[in-house]
C-alpha cells in the first residue's frame, strides 16, 4: 500500500532514512538504567537511519507555523523507533524537520497510564508530546500539563499519543494528569522536577 505524506510529513520521512555516518548512532547503546533494550536518543544532525516504508504517523498538530509529529519506524536494521519531530516552513516554502527527540523499544513498564515524553524547551516555549502507555491505558482519553507558572495544555490520546506546544518559556515542575472519557482525573505525576 502507497501512503500519501503530506509535506510536512515528507521531511520527517526524509530526515528519519538519513543518517550521519562521522557520528555514531546513540540508538545501538542502551539508556544508562533503562529497561533492557530500551533506548533513548537525542535530536541531532543525522536521522537515525529509519526505513522509510515503516513509517506511522501516530499524531501530527499544527502550532502556528509548525508541526509536531509523533512517528514510529523501524531502523534498517529493523530495531523499533518512536520520535518527536518539529517541521517547520523556511521562507522558501520548504518545510525542514527538527528533531526533538525519541527512542526505541518497548516503553518501560509502568502501572499507570503516563506518556513517555520527549520535550525541547526554552525561553521560545515548550515543545513535547510521545507515546501514551501504562496499565490503564485504554481508559486514558487525554492528557493535560499544568506548568508551575499557571499554563497549561493538553490532548487526546487518539492514535496513542499526545503532541504539545506552549508559545511561550514555561516553568516547571509540569503536573501531568490523565483524563478519561468522563472528565475525570484518573492518574496525575510530576514531570521536570
Amino acid at each position: 500500500m502507497v501512503v500519501a505524506f503530506s509535506e510536512p510529513e515528507r521531511a520527517v520521512v526524509a530526515w528519519l532514512a538519513s543518517s550521519s555516518p562521522e557520528q555514531p548512532s546513540e540508538a545501538e547503546r542502551p539508556s544508562p538504567g533503562a529497561p533492557t533494550g530500551w533506548v533513548t536518543e537525542a535530536g541531532r544532525d543525522g536521522g537515525p537511519n529509519g526505513d522509510p516504508d515503516t513509517a506511522r504517523f501516530l499524531k501530527t498538530r499544527r502550532f502556528g507555523n509548525a508541526n509536531l509529529h509523533v512517528v514510529s519506524f523501524s531502523t534498517r536494521r529493523g530495531a523499533p523507533r518512536t520520535w518527536l519531530v518539529r517541521t517547520v516552513e523556511n521562507v522558501d516554502g520548504v518545510h525542514v524537520a527538527d528533531p526533538i527527540g525519541g527512542g526505541g523499544g518497548p516503553d518501560p513498564q509502568r502501572d499507570f497510564p503516563w506518556v513517555n515524553l520527549a520535550a525541547r524547551w526554552g525561553c521560545d516555549g515548550f515543545s513535547g508530546g510521545g507515546a501514551v502507555a501504562g496499565e490503564g491505558v485504554e481508559r486514558a482519553k487525554r492528557v493535560r500539563l499544568r506548568f508551575a507558572d499557571g499554563a497549561a495544555v493538553e490532548d487526546d490520546t487518539d492514535g496513542g499519543a499526545v503532541a504539545f506546544h506552549v508559545d511561550h518559556e514555561v516553568r516547571f515542575p509540569a503536573r501531568v494528569e490523565v483524563v478519561d472519557g468522563s472528565g475525570t482525573v484518573i492518574f496525575t505525576y510530576s514531570e521536570f522536577e
